[in-house]
């Protein structure tokens, strides 16, 4: 709480809605934000600080880095993977553009937009058909896990007619 308390009334952190935020917590993960480099390498510096007063260590291969850099004349960003920090010289990983593509086990576009791939169908139903399983064990699998999850992804992709189309073909297919 006194670290989080410290890094709050500090300057430092990016703009959101009129204030700045330089600090994000739960439970026993932090997450660090700055607009600059100097700001996060300071920031890193008083978070280990903080953190070996208190005897307590930073498992530098658990964390993870990620800068954004505007795109100059437009309104878009995109993942520097140049800079390398480090916390007592420990290298942190930093994360790629395809690192950042997931959320809700949905791969996300440079735009924010969610894809849809009949890749990951292929791969469900192709594991399903080894599985050791009796028929109507894996019509189940089918019906309750596979169908579920290709339909959430495919209305939160916005997926049209001749997409559903190949995933129709690639389900009866299967049937056969």
């Amino acid at each position: 709480d006194e670290f989080i308390t410290e890094m709050a009334a500090s300057s430092t952190g990016i703009p959101v809605h009129g204030e700045r935020i330089s600090i994000m917590a739960f439970a026993d993960d932090l997450v660090l934000l700055s607009d600059s480099r100097v700001d996060m390498d300071l920031m890193l510096e008083k978070a280990t600080k903080f953190l070996d007063k208190r005897h307590l260590m930073v498992n530098a291969s658990k964390c993870q880095s990620l800068q954004l850099t505007p795109v100059r004349g437009r309104r878009s960003l995109r993942v520097t993977t140049e800079v390398h920090r480090s916390i007592k010289n420990q290298a942190i990983p930093s994360l790629t553009f395809d690192d950042l593509g997931k959320y809700l086990g949905m791969s996300i576009g440079p735009h924010g937009e969610f894809l849809f791939s009949t890749d990951h169908a292929d791969c469900w139903l192709q594991r399903i058909g080894r599985a050791p399983l009796k028929p109507s064990q894996k019509i189940w699998a089918l019906k309750h896990v596979v169908i579920p999850k290709l339909t959430y992804q495919a209305r939160h992709a916005g997926v049209g007619k001749t997409r559903l189309s190949q995933l129709d073909r690639l389900l009866r297919g299967y049937f056969r």
